[in-house]
């Protein structure tokens, strides 16, 4: 294995987008800020369940930073402020870390137990910005998805401006299945089905955000069923 076969597969289960490989680094964008997180805290893990029993020369280690805003997209790259201060996020870190910005702190802190750093001069910026270092999920993340949007005992409402909720709308796929039993114009469903997950596709890549994205899945997998009752 090396830092690819272990960041890529993890990257693309919390939905992830690779954007572009530099050198030794990878540059990529989520849905939202806490599948950011969780998607660092398990490269992490594998990272240090990796070096566990290899020589000295053969182990690496990796250093994560994370920022959250607006970005540019342009010619299959992002640019933008959020974009530079998440690689400076990245510099300041030390290997095996995982840097966060206020911004991205603020989404995730109820769910994942983080230390204050303080604040850090980063290149760019004239004051020093708040850090925060993401250390371990402090609540069962698949148990929330599956309740709905709960905090302690708290119960939240269920508004995109939930993390749970965005999580729960982000990880949404849909399943344009096809029941085996069905023979007559089966021809017809496969080449419908085809179709529908062609359309999928392109709202991946045409939403404006994850909500956007969610909005049209839902819309896409209830017409599925629809015709799959005309059958």
């Amino acid at each position: 294995k090396n830092f690819e076969d272990i960041t890529l597969p993890v990257i693309k289960n919390f939905k992830g987008t690779l954007i572009k490989k530099m050198g030794d680094g990878l540059l990529a964008v989520f849905k939202h800020p806490l599948n950011a997180v969780l998607a660092s805290l398990s490269i992490q893990k594998k990272i240090a369940e990796y070096n566990e029993f290899k020589l000295d020369e053969e182990r690496f280690h990796a250093r994560i930073g994370l920022n959250t805003g607006l970005v540019i997209r342009k010619d299959n790259d992002i640019y933008g402020d959020v974009v530079n201060v998440a690689s400076r996020m990245e510099t300041s870190a030390n290997p095996g870390d995982i840097l966060l910005t206020q911004s991205t702190y603020e989404e995730i802190k109820n769910y994942i137990q983080c230390t204050k750093l303080g604040n850090i001069q980063v290149k760019g910026k004239k004051e020093p910005i708040p850090a925060y270092s993401a250390e371990k999920v402090i609540v069962d993340i698949n148990s929330l998805l599956k309740r709905g949007a709960v905090s302690g005992q708290t119960e939240m409402k269920s508004s995109t401006n939930d993390p749970i909720t965005r999580l729960k709308e982000s990880v949404f796929t849909p399943k344009y299945t096809i029941p085996p039993n069905l023979t007559e114009g089966r021809q017809v469903a496969e080449n419908l089905e085809q179709i529908f997950y062609d359309l999928t596709g392109a709202i991946e890549e045409i939403a404006r955000d994850y909500h956007e994205e969610y909005v049209f899945k839902k819309y896409l997998q209830s017409k599925w069923e629809e015709l799959l009752s005309l059958f």
